[in-house]
C-alpha cells in the first residue's frame, strides 16, 4: 500500500510536468497560479522522496502512519497540497532530536564553543544570558554584589507564574492562581514588601485590579511591571556586567573547558545532497552559502582570539580554574607561613630578610609584580567562593527558621 501510494505521488508529478510543457505561454493570473501550484507540488514530492519514502536518500525514520498521512495530504482530492502536509513529520523529528541528541549536545564541546562565540561576539544581548543556565547563574551572582538580585528574581518568578497558567490551557483554578499572585504582590509591590521594586501607587493599584478579577488573574497580569524591570536590568546592570570580573570569570571557565577537552572538534562529513538546493539548481546563491562556515566545520581561530583576549584582560593562573593543576605547579622557593580564614597565605618567616635591600633588575621587578597580581586574583576568587557559601548557608537558615517558628508556636 505504501509503495503504491508513493508511486502515485511520483506519477502524478510526472504527468503534471508533461502538462506544463504542452501549455502555451501566458501572462494571465490563472496561468501564474497554476504554475505556482505545480511548483509547490514538485517541491513537496522532492521532500517526500528525500526524507520519507522507502528508498529515501536521507531517511528520518518516520513510521508508516506518518508516511501515509503525508501522502494523503499531498495528494488531496481537490488537487491542492495541504500547507501543513509535513507538520506531523516536523514534530516527530523535533522530539527525536530532543530525546536522542539534545542532552548530549549541552554537555559537549560544541555547546561550549557556541557559548564562547555567542558571548564574545560584538553585540551580546540580555536574552543571551537569561536563557543560558550557566550565564544566568553568574549574572545572578553579579546582581547580588550590586544589590539588584531582586529584579532578576522577580523576572524569573513572573515567567514561572505565566508559564504555569498558560500550560493549563485556560482551565486553571482562579483562587489558587490568585493566591500565587498575592505571594508575588506581597514580596515586591505592597507597602510592606520585603524586596520592593520601587513602583508608584498608580502601578500598584493597576496590579491589584489585575489580581482581584472575579475569574482569577490572567497569565499576563504582571506583564507591564515585568517589561519595566527587564528594561531596568538592561540599562542599569547588564552593560556593567559585561565588563565585570564575574563575567570574565565565566568566560575563562568556558575557555578552560574547551582547552582541556580530550578530543578536538570533529568535522562532519558532507554528502552530495548537502550541497544541493531544494528549490533551485547550483547558482551564485548556493556558492555564497557554501562559503560560509558552520560551528561543526570551522577552524578555531575565533576561539583562539577569544582566549588570547581573555588571557590579556585577566592574566589568570590556569591552576585557579583547574584543581588538578593546582598541585602540579612548580614552586621555585620555600616560604614558611599559614593560610588565614580567607584562604590567603600569610608569610611568617622570610628565609632571606635582606633580599629586598638588593637592587633588583627590571625583569625581576616585573616578575614580582606579575606574581603579586596573580596572588591578588587568587584572593578575590577565594573571597567570591566564601561569599557564595555564606550566602547559600544564610538562605538555607532563613528557609528553616520560619518552619521552626511554626513548630514552636504549635
Amino acid at each position: 500500500m505504501d509503495k503504491q501510494d508513493s508511486s502515485t505521488v511520483i506519477s502524478r508529478s510526472s504527468s503534471q510536468e508533461d502538462g506544463e510543457r504542452k501549455m502555451k505561454r501566458g501572462v494571465s493570473v490563472e496561468d501564474i497560479a497554476e504554475k505556482l501550484k505545480r511548483s509547490i507540488e514538485r517541491d513537496a514530492v522532492k521532500i517526500f522522496q528525500k526524507y520519507l519514502s522507502h528508498d529515501a536518500t536521507d531517511p528520518i525514520g518516520a513510521p508508516d502512519r506518518l508516511r501515509n498521512e503525508t501522502i494523503h495530504k499531498i495528494c488531496r482530492e481537490d488537487g491542492q497540497v495541504d500547507p501543513q502536509c509535513f507538520s506531523s513529520c516536523q514534530d516527530f523529528v523535533f522530539k527525536k532530536m530532543e530525546k536522542e541528541f539534545y542532552q548530549d549536545f549541552v554537555v559537549s564541546e560544541y555547546y561550549y564553543m557556541h557559548q564562547i562565540n555567542l558571548l564574545t561576539s560584538t553585540q551580546v544581548h540580555l536574552a543571551d544570558v537569561l536563557y543560558n543556565e550557566g550565564a544566568l547563574f553568574y549574572f545572578m551572582e553579579y546582581l547580588e554584589q550590586e544589590g539588584g538580585s531582586h529584579f532578576l528574581q522577580f523576572l524569573l518568578a513572573t515567567d514561572n507564574f505565566q508559564q504555569h497558567l498558560m500550560s493549563c490551557g485556560g482551565q486553571y483554578d482562579g483562587m489558587e492562581a490568585q493566591r500565587d499572585a498575592m505571594v508575588l504582590y506581597d514580596k515586591y509591590f505592597s507597602l510592606q514588601a520585603t524586596d520592593p521594586l520601587g513602583f508608584d501607587d498608580k502601578k500598584r493599584f493597576e496590579i491589584e485590579e489585575n489580581i482581584c478579577r472575579e475569574e482569577g488573574p490572567l497569565p499576563e497580569c504582571f506583564a507591564k511591571p515585568r517589561d519595566i524591570v527587564l528594561k531596568t536590568i538592561e540599562k542599569a546592570y547588564f552593560k556593567a556586567y559585561l565588563q565585570s570580573d564575574v563575567y570574565y570569570k565565566y568566560l575563562s571557565e568556558l575557555v578552560s573547558t574547551v582547552e582541556t577537552a580530550n578530543y578536538p572538534p570533529r568535522q562532519r562529513k558532507r554528502t552530495a545532497s548537502d550541497a544541493s538546493s531544494e528549490h533551485s539548481s547550483h547558482s551564485a546563491g548556493s556558492e555564497s552559502r557554501s562559503s560560509k562556515n558552520t560551528y561543526l566545520a570551522t577552524d578555531t581561530s575565533h576561539l583562539r582570539h577569544s582566549m588570547n583576549k581573555l588571557d590579556t584582560a585577566m592574566n589568570l593562573d590556569p591552576g585557579l580554574l583547574n584543581p588538578d593543576l593546582l598541585w602540579k605547579r612548580h614552586s621555585p622557593k620555600m616560604s614558611l607561613g599559614k593560610v588565614d580564614t580567607l584562604g590567603e597565605f600569610v608569610s611568617e618567616f622570610d628565609p632571606n630578610p635582606d633580599q629586598e635591600k638588593v637592587k633588583a633588575s627590571g625583569l625581576f621587578k616585573r616578575k614580582k609584580a606579575k606574581e603579586k597580581e596573580q596572588e591578588d586574583m587568587a584572593l578575590k576568587i577565594a573571597q567570591m567562593i566564601i561569599n557564595d557559601v555564606t550566602s547559600v548557608t544564610q538562605t538555607i537558615g532563613a528557609l528553616k527558621n520560619p518552619q521552626q517558628d511554626r513548630d514552636d508556636g504549635s
